[in-house]
């Protein structure tokens, strides 16, 4: 609708001059400044884990009014996942097969009005867990000494460690700021077939335990016959970590 206004001077006669409305603002403009306006946060649960941890990944938006949301995720190790969704936000979940630091990207763009958004987080993956416990000898005369060697492989430093040898006596612990291998003696003083176990656990709480026997004590009626068969007597130290308890015939303070 036009205006007319009447203007007149002493020069001339009265004549119209026509008043336009103001154009509106084109809708361009406006779904740019609302595209410059979106916000996308990613987030991950958890940030750290194994190859054998499924991670799980939010990708959320404002505004999020309700619309066609089409959503792509690059979870950084070449895999990809993506879908179209009504409104805020969007999951999924993922397993990353290799160790390594990787930065999950999510892109979002509303269907209707064209505004788009990205975000991006950041997740650590490591190998599990892995412990080996071994010992220098697992039979033998007492006192017996045993060397423990404790290998620590995968999972988050540092690691807690405890090393029961089995025999009644205090635990060994301590905590190791990197992974590797470590050692740990004990002597046995008495006779007996032992369970030793050792106890590892690493910053995100996981927890792995192995054991090893160790069969301490036999009797020997002549001091040198072990010396003059020591082939016999290996065999008997093997077929003595079988038993449950201390040979039968055991004396007191006698050397075996």
């Amino acid at each position: 609708m036009l205006n007319a206004l009447i203007l007149s001077d002493e020069n001339m006669s009265r004549r119209p001059i026509l008043l336009r409305p103001a154009r509106a603002t084109p809708p361009g403009i406006v779904i740019s400044a609302l595209a410059e306006a979106m916000t996308v946060t990613v987030t991950v649960s958890p940030t750290k884990g194994y190859t054998t941890t499924s991670f799980y990944i939010t990708v959320s938006w404002s505004p999020s009014a309700a619309a066609t949301y089409a959503v792509n995720v690059d979870f950084g190790d070449g895999q990809t996942t993506g879908g179209q969704v009504p409104t805020s936000p969007f999951t999924c979940s993922h397993t990353y097969a290799n160790a390594g630091t990787y930065t999950i990207k999510a892109n979002v763009r509303n269907l209707v009005t064209g505004a788009v958004g990205a975000g991006s987080v950041v997740v650590q993956v490591t190998t599990p867990l892995s412990v080996s416990f071994t010992a220098d000898k697992t039979s033998g005369a007492v006192p017996l000494t045993v060397t423990f060697t404790v290998t620590i492989a995968g999972g988050y430093p540092p690691y807690s460690y405890s090393i029961d040898p089995g025999d009644g006596s205090t635990p060994y612990t301590g905590t190791r700021s990197s992974a590797g291998s470590f050692t740990q003696a004990h002597t046995y003083s008495k006779s007996g077939t032992y369970t030793a176990k050792c106890t590892v656990d690493d910053a995100l709480g996981t927890t792995v335990a192995q054991t090893v026997s160790v069969g301490a004590g036999i009797v020997i009626l002549f001091p040198r016959l072990r010396e003059m068969f020591p082939g016999l007597f290996e065999r008997i130290d093997k077929w003595r970590q079988r038993l449950p308890g201390p040979f039968v015939g055991q004396e007191a303070g006698q050397e075996v």
